[in-house]
């Protein structure tokens, strides 16, 4: 808030800007000697709250407040004198001013006087914006209605910035970030050259005059601060006299749905649409992706996703061509093994699962997004005419996932179709196990692990890897491990 303390007296005015200290941490307070400095300062930089004294040479208290009025009648103004006169204080009445002190002023009676005015004017300001947000809201979003007062704000020439945080629908909002933020959300609650309003968590509105320089607004800061936190997504358009400002909030939000940048932050002005990356390289990633989920090789297939996120990363694609091509993906690789597969490929919550990339926001969350989406469909793959051999990287994919239910290789031969017989004799020559051989091993690593990180209850680190009972777990560990579990916590832990 602007703060403006006139008084002409010297010691007068150094003892004011002893009182008016305390306020300098939380606004701008201005000291001037004349009303005439303050005045012309006042046309350059509007006070929120004024306190002058009356009797000045050159420009008098009462002609200082006559005049800021006329600039805007919304400026508090107090007055200090040493008249104790009916006069004053009807000239002061007449001309709408929020309260006389006598001089010398008692500093607690004119702190207090301070402090009412600053409440007053902060409720003020908010009541005005409310009105003003639902105004500009209104031009928006019902712009059929008619009403002057949209009318008077809306139809002039105005700067528009459209902020969208992280992602259309992203967990985070500017609530969750303004502690993290805060000064450059002080920046924007307190420029009163700005309308600034919310369209939801994720969304603002920032409104310009057409007289108030856009470059006030410092872009660069704005986005360097919050793309510390989040990433931010800014579109700027100039809505001309002649055109209505739901055309232009239209046209820049749909801009914002063609050139929003994924997993970094964005920053266009209108009418530019970003063009789409040549990205005929990615489709060599995806042929690999089907080549491991055809041969069921799932480790090779994780760190194929991965690699394919990292090749994606490198393009710096908008969401609207990353959301298309992974469409693309999904389709091309679930056709294609259709023909191969005992079962259909097509599974029933894809435009659920699609729509989770409206809220994510980084590559690592991408990631974790297309993984599991790729293993599900893997998962779902039953080849008809697959050998046995190409098999064993998925049983053993599925041991690594299942190991603490009660799994068997018979489950595995009879949903994929294959000779149990064969499958086990292929598993052993792969591996060098049995399967029970390889699963008990398997869980036996497990357990370790789980003792190594505290875990002490024999019996609880048993059923984590598959054993229901003690006795078995026991003899099964100190048969591969070569200690009971009693024996390996007392050495390692």
């Amino acid at each position: 808030m602007n703060i403006y303390v006139i008084e002409d007296e010297y010691w007068a005015l150094m003892e004011l800007k002893t009182i008016f200290k305390e306020f300098e941490d939380s606004h701008k307070v201005h000291y001037f000697d004349n009303g005439k400095t303050a005045y012309d300062q006042a046309c350059l930089e509007k006070p929120d709250l004024v306190v002058t004294d009356i009797t000045m040479p050159e420009m008098d208290g009462l002609v200082l407040v006559e005049k800021l009025k006329e600039i805007d009648q919304h400026i508090e103004c107090i007055l200090l004198t040493v008249h104790d006169t009916f006069d004053y204080a009807k000239k002061g009445i007449k001309l709408g001013v929020k309260d006389y002190l006598l001089k010398p002023v008692n500093k607690l009676s004119l702190i207090d006087t301070i402090n009412k005015a600053i409440k007053s004017i902060e409720v003020q300001k908010t009541q005005e914006n409310e009105h003003q947000n639902w105004l500009v809201k209104q031009s928006i979003f019902n712009p059929l209605e008619k009403n002057s007062k949209v009318d008077d704000f809306c139809e002039c020439s105005l700067h528009l910035v459209y902020l969208l945080l992280g992602n259309w629908k992203a967990s985070v909002s500017w609530s969750t970030i303004n502690n993290k933020i805060e000064k450059v959300q002080s920046k924007l609650d307190k420029d009163n050259r700005l309308t600034v309003f919310s369209l939801d968590s994720q969304r603002k509105i920032i409104l310009y005059k057409e007289n108030k320089s856009i470059e006030a607004f410092d872009f660069k800061t704005f986005i360097h601060e919050i793309s510390k936190v989040q990433h931010l997504h800014i579109g700027y358009a100039i809505k001309p006299i002649n055109r209505k400002l739901c055309d232009t909030y239209n046209e820049l939000h749909k801009l914002m749905d063609k050139n929003k940048l994924f997993g970094q932050s964005t920053y266009f002005e209108s009418p530019t649409e970003l063009p789409d990356r040549n990205i005929q390289q990615l489709w060599d990633s995806i042929r690999l992706i089907e080549k491991y989920i055809r041969s069921g090789e799932m480790s090779l297939l994780e760190s194929a996703v991965s690699n394919t996120i990292n090749e994606i990363k490198k393009y710096q694609l908008t969401q609207k061509q990353l959301v298309r091509f992974l469409w693309d993906v999904y389709y091309a690789i679930t056709f294609k093994l259709e023909d191969a597969s005992i079962e259909s490929i097509h599974m029933e919550n894809i435009d659920e699962v699609f729509e989770r990339l409206d809220v994510i926001v980084t590559y690592e969350e991408l990631e974790k997004w297309f993984c599991p989406l790729i293993l599900e469909i893997a998962n779902i793959y039953k080849p008809r005419n697959i050998a046995p051999k190409h098999l064993i990287p998925a049983i053993k994919n599925w041991i690594e996932q299942s190991y603490s239910s009660n799994i068997t290789l018979q489950q595995f031969a009879e949903r994929h179709h294959v000779s149990i017989s064969y499958l086990s004799r292929e598993f052993k020559e792969q591996t060098g196990y049995t399967f029970s051989e390889y699963l008990a091993r398997f869980r036996c690593e497990k357990a370790k692990e789980y003792f190594n990180k505290g875990y002490n209850k024999t019996v609880g680190v048993g059923e984590l890897v598959g054993y229901s009972d003690p006795k078995h777990f026991r003899s099964v560990f100190k048969k591969i491990i070569g200690t009971t579990p009693r024996e390996y916590k007392e050495n390692h832990m």
